[in-house]
Order: structure tokens, then sequence, then C-alpha cells
């Protein structure tokens, strides 16, 4: 599912890849080098081991990139079944049932695929959580050289990815507190004492060289009002639930903390690592919605609850007796089986983008694009919304983020009102005054727009949404903004691979890029 998996927008893997690159060359986590210091990945672990990987090998940083993240893709459905296997209880069947349900469920799982085709972190942060629990799951004596391992394994749940934090603590703490028979509490105290001090050095180092305690893409698409977030996280999680599949991949995580009441349990310990992993799914849900759930569909945030949902029920599928047993053996299986189902391969030979522009030249025409900008303002800014590989491509130009994803000034914004993609408003585009603004994601076209009448910034919101790319009403120019722009802004394009490219260029410039070989209106 992952090679077929299309992600709704590559272009957030090559925001991920520019700071691979920077931070190999440079030493130093930017996006353009000379603005500063920006954490414009999600996650600082999964920047880091996707550079160590780089370096080690000396790969293509593309290549590299979709290799880990497949690998990690793996690796987040084969650690449960490990774990599964490795129980010290159950009958030798059971666990092997159980450890195929919970493998053909992530295999199959959407989401996870969809996430992992994104080439981010989140296949490296469902590990580490999972992970985190198995050590948890597998430990029959808390020694201390078992506390200082899930010491480590919490800092990297908290390093992969920032709300990482919360099933961190809760997990060790938990845990912690449930083995007080095998440690005094003086050491148990020291342990957690040792993960929050790790966690507020981290922090503090990240306040200090970043000016911000959070990933600078938090910012852009965080509300000024929380209520804002929480609306659109239910909105999220009731679409995903709107159809037969989302319920068959959320509802146990919903539904299997019931089953703590129930003492059809082989032990209090069993009992006690099954709530402790159906707990946690619920507050990674919980922890979803808070945020404001995610701007595209297919449940990419809610992976890591699904897959603890999933690991819950084959815990259950192993340690549940009589009715309660019998209940999660079925659930499992068919939870597993409708999955697979759905997963048949349709179209076999179709490959997502993100595994298209990694295998593919494609590359050569934006690179191409790139090029013709760079002869025409090397010293200027180009502002993009949906375009940030542009920046991989041809490093050297200043290329601005109007969402606010690699820029500290937009992202930092105080916005009332709901923000789901960015903070991009038109009136930033007045106040920057870039010498190239390329707008929306719907750039490209097979016919120059440059003839286009009347002047698409002109037209109504709707038009404009439609025509230029835009997702958002806010995000589209209206009344006294639009005809400044349109003062200001002139349209052009640049057809490189048989495709026309299109974009705004300040007046004064109409005349050089004419000259460059870009047509503009009026040249």
């Amino acid at each position: 599912m992952f090679v077929r998996t299309e992600p709704d927008n590559i272009d957030d893997g090559f925001i991920l890849m520019v700071y691979i690159r920077h931070l190999i060359r440079d030493g130093a986590i930017a996006w353009n080098p000379g603005d500063g210091p920006v954490d414009g990945c999600t996650s600082m672990l999964d920047l880091l081991v996707k550079s160590a990987v780089v370096m080690l090998t000396g790969g293509d940083i593309v290549w590299c990139t979709f290799l880990v993240s497949a690998i990690f893709h793996a690796l987040a459905t084969l650690l449960p079944m490990a774990v599964i296997l490795r129980l010290p209880a159950g009958s030798p069947n059971r666990r092997l049932v159980a450890a195929a349900a919970v493998g053909l469920t992530l295999a199959s799982m959407k989401s996870g695929a969809f996430a992992a085709s994104f080439l981010l972190e989140m296949p490296l942060y469902v590990f580490c959580a999972l992970g985190l629990v198995g050590l948890v799951v597998l430990t029959r004596r808390l020694t201390i050289l078992r506390m200082i391992s899930l010491v480590l394994a919490a800092w990297m749940v908290v390093l992969a990815r920032p709300e990482g934090i919360v099933p961190a603590t809760f997990i060790l703490g938990a845990t912690l507190w449930m083995e007080r028979s095998d440690q005094p509490l003086r050491r148990r105290i020291a342990a957690l004492g040792m993960f929050v001090v790790g966690v507020a050095v981290y922090e503090s180092w990240h306040v200090r060289y970043f000016g911000a305690w959070a990933p600078n893409a938090y910012y852009a698409k965080t509300s000024a009002l929380r209520a804002n977030e929480i609306r659109d996280g239910v909105r999220y999680v009731l679409a995903f639930l709107s159809n037969t599949a989302g319920w068959v991949q959320l509802g146990p995580v919903l539904l299997s903390p019931l089953a703590i009441l129930s003492s059809d349990w082989s032990s209090p310990r069993a009992r006690f690592h099954y709530a402790l992993v159906s707990t946690t799914a619920v507050g990674m849900l919980a922890a979803a919605i808070y945020a404001g759930g995610d701007s595209y569909p297919h449940g990419r945030l809610l992976t890591a609850s699904i897959a603890f949902g999933a690991f819950a029920i084959a815990l259950a599928m192993v340690h549940a007796q009589r009715h309660l047993g019998t209940v999660f053996l079925v659930t499992g299986a068919s939870v597993a089986l409708f999955q697979c189902v759905q997963a048949i391969p349709t179209g076999p030979s179709e490959l997502g983008s993100h595994v298209v522009v990694t295998l593919s030249r494609d590359r050569e025409c934006d690179r191409a694009f790139g090029n013709a900008l760079r002869r025409v303002v090397p010293f200027g800014t180009i502002a993009e919304t949906d375009f940030q590989r542009l920046k991989y491509w041809c490093d050297d130009l200043r290329v601005v983020d109007l969402e606010g994803l690699n820029n500290r000034e937009i992202a930092h914004e105080r916005v009332s009102d709901a923000v789901r993609m960015g903070k991009f408003r038109p009136v930033t585009v007045l106040r920057m005054r870039p010498e190239v603004w390329i707008p929306g994601f719907n750039f490209r076209t097979m016919s120059s727009r440059v003839s286009a009448k009347p002047h698409p910034l002109l037209t109504d919101a709707e038009t404009q949404m439609r025509v230029l790319g835009y997702d958002e009403k806010q995000k589209a120019a209206e009344g006294s903004v639009a005809v400044e722009l349109a003062g200001l802004y002139v349209p052009a394009s640049l057809r490189v691979c048989g495709i026309a490219y299109n974009l705004f260029v300040r007046k004064d410039l109409a005349g050089k890029f004419s000259e460059a070989g870009f047509r503009v209106e009026g040249f």
C-alpha cells in the first residue's frame, strides 16, 4: 500500500530534505541560511536519523529519505508482531494468531501508508512509541538497566513528535508506579526525574536556538483560539468515521478501554498492560483532536492511535479469557480480514508521487524553472504556498513559504479564525513585496494564463480558488487588497517540459522577465 498511496502534498517531504541538506552542509537547521535558524521540520529525531543515513551512505537525499521512511513503515508493523510472539504468557497458538492479526492490520492500514507516503516522521514516531510500550510489556522485573532503557526509549518518543511527550510521560510514569515492588521509591523518582531533566534540557535548547518551544509548523497551523483547533479536530475525526473503513480502524480505539472493567484476564499484570496500551491509544486520539486534526484526509495523524488500538487487541487476544477472550479473537480476526480485503490492489502498476519523484527525472523540469528565475532575480525572493520543492532543487534561491511553515514571522502571527493549511493571507504579499509570487498549488497548467481576463486577482474569491488553486476563501484576495495586488503584480508564465509554469512578477521587473523568455502580460 505504501508505494501505491498518493500523498496529498509531496512538497512536505521536500521541506525536511532541505533541512537535511543544510544540517549536513552548514551544521545549521535553517530554511534560508541567511534568515537564521528555523525549525520547519516537525520531528527532530527524524531529521537526525535521515541526516545520519545520508552522511554515512553518501547517498542522494531524496532516495535516502524515501528509503528510511519505507524501512520504519515496515518496522512499525513488524515490531508489535515480535513483541506479541515474545510474550511470556499465553499459549503459542494464541500468540501466533494475535501476532498475525496485528501484523496484517497494520500492514493493510490505509492511514499508516498514507502517513508514510509524505516521507515525514510518522512511521518513526509509531515505531518509537510501540517500542516504548513493547519494552514495558516484555519487562518481567524492573531492574536499573531496564529503567534506564525505558527512559531512553521515552526520550526517543518525545524527539519523534512534539505531542510524544504525552504518551511518553504517561507510559513511563504508570510503569514506574506499577512496578513499585521491584525498586525503592527513590530510584523510581530518580528515573522519572532523569526523563524530565532530559526533556527540559532539550526544550531549553530549542527555545534558545529557535526562539520557540515547538516546531515552526505547529505555530503556522495554530489559531489564537484553541476552540477553533478543537472544532477542527472533532470534524477531522468525524470525517474519518464517516465510512465503514474508518470505524473498523478507529472503533477499537474508542471501545476497547471498556474491557478494562472485566475480570476475565489471565493476571493483574496482563490487565495493566492492556489498560496502559488502550488508554494511551485514546490519549493519542485526544491529542490529535486538541491539536486541530489535519488539513489532509485519510487519518494521517490518527495512525499512532490506531496502531496502539490494534496492539491492544493483540494483547487481549493472548491474555483475555473466557467470553472476553472469544470477543477479542473475533474482533482481531475480523478487523484484519476486513482491512486486507480493502487493501487488495485495484491498480498494482500505479505508483504514488513520492515513488515517482524519487525514481524519475521529473525533477529536472522544476530545476529548469528555478534556474530561469535565478537568471532574472538571483538575489530576489520567491514567495510560494505549495512549491516548497523549489527550494530543494534550487537551494541558492531565497524561497519564502507564505503559509509560515518555514517562516517564523508568518507562523507567529496572531490569527483568530480557524487555521488548517497555514497562515497565508494575501495581505502578506503586499507587506513583503517579493519579486516573484507563485500562488496556490494549481500553478502548472497545459496552457498559459497570461491572457486570462479579467486579471486573476480581480475576479471573485470563488474563481480565484478554482483558478489559482487555493483551498480556503480567506486565502483569496478581495476588495482593496485585490486591487493593490493587481496594481503591483502582472501574470507571467514559462513553458518547461511542455507545461506552463504560471506565476506573478512585480511590474517593475516585468521587462526583465520578458527579455529572459517568460511570457508576461503587456509584453
